[in-house]
């Protein structure tokens, strides 16, 4: 189904690591260049993060006028939405678009013959046969790389980015060199996705307002309700998948959010000096 994403990540992958010699830095390097890519659409996103926060006193003014009548509320904070031209749920946007990209990414991790090699279903066989029968399963693939093709699937001396991450009694208390810093990646992985999509969602929504009417739920209540949500079922997400597939997802996703998390306060720092030269502009205007 990802295959049209795969092929080509799969081929760039394989560049890199001719490049460098290193599958571990290759997925460094292919995490920056796709975060570098899709820094237009997080910029753009920010900027609408901005706006929306803005809003949040008027939003918050008419939750009071209207607090008796949801329709209404609906209305007429769509209709602020509108005038403003803010998209709240542009915020989901970057997360979303990270799916496709992601299943491609756990289709070349899984299958790095056919998608990094352009192997034919024939040679896959071939190669899968001089495997053990231990090794054959899910990841054969993997462990056929590395042996057909000699990959060097060590990083940094301790990470086999070849293992699927998961406690393993035995392996740890042959080889606790190997096993026990694998599991680490997963770990990381989750808390990175939740610092950074609560530091978006704390950008955009604010904290929840005490003094809001009691069972009263706005349209804006309901997005970041949904943001709040996709904040708690991402690190989820990247949990699981860290303790399934090769560590190598994992790293991969771990180096994306180290580099969105800095991303954002970058760009943070640059919207507001941005803000206050403008408001200095138009105070010397006034």
């Amino acid at each position: 189904m990802f295959d049209f994403i795969a092929r080509p990540v799969g081929m760039l992958l394989m560049f890199l690591y001719d490049t460098f010699q290193n599958y571990g830095v290759a997925i460094v390097v292919l995490t920056l260049l796709i975060r570098l890519v899709l820094l237009p659409l997080y910029y753009k996103q920010m900027k609408s993060t901005a706006k929306t926060q803005k809003l949040q006193p008027k939003i918050k003014e008419l939750q009071k006028r209207y607090k008796n009548d949801k329709d209404k509320l609906s209305q007429e904070q769509m209709k602020l939405y509108k005038e403003e031209g803010v998209n709240p749920m542009g915020g989901c946007l970057p997360t979303l678009i990270q799916l496709p990209i992601l299943f491609g990414l756990i289709a070349v991790f899984r299958e790095p013959l056919k998608f990094m090699y352009g192997y034919s279903a024939e040679m896959i066989e071939a190669a899968v046969a001089k495997l053990p029968e231990a090794m054959h399963g899910t990841y054969q693939q993997v462990y056929a790389v590395v042996t057909e093709k000699g990959l060097n699937m060590n990083f940094l001396g301790f990470w086999d980015l070849s293992q699927v991450p998961r406690w393993n009694p035995a392996g740890i208390m042959e080889n606790p060199r190997v096993f026990i810093p694998l599991l680490l990646i997963p770990i990381l992985s989750a808390i990175t996705t939740y610092i950074s999509m609560k530091m978006s969602n704390n950008a955009m929504f604010g904290k929840k307002d005490k003094n809001a009417p009691k069972g009263q739920k706005s349209e804006a209540d309901a997005m970041g309700g949904a943001n709040n949500m996709m904040a708690y079922m991402f690190p989820l997400l990247s949990l699981w998948l860290g303790f399934s597939v090769p560590a190598s997802l994992g790293l991969y996703w771990f180096i994306g959010y180290i580099f969105q998390i800095g991303q954002q306060i970058v760009i943070q720092k640059i919207m507001e000096k941005k803000e206050k030269e403008k408001e200095e502009e138009d105070a010397k205007i006034a």
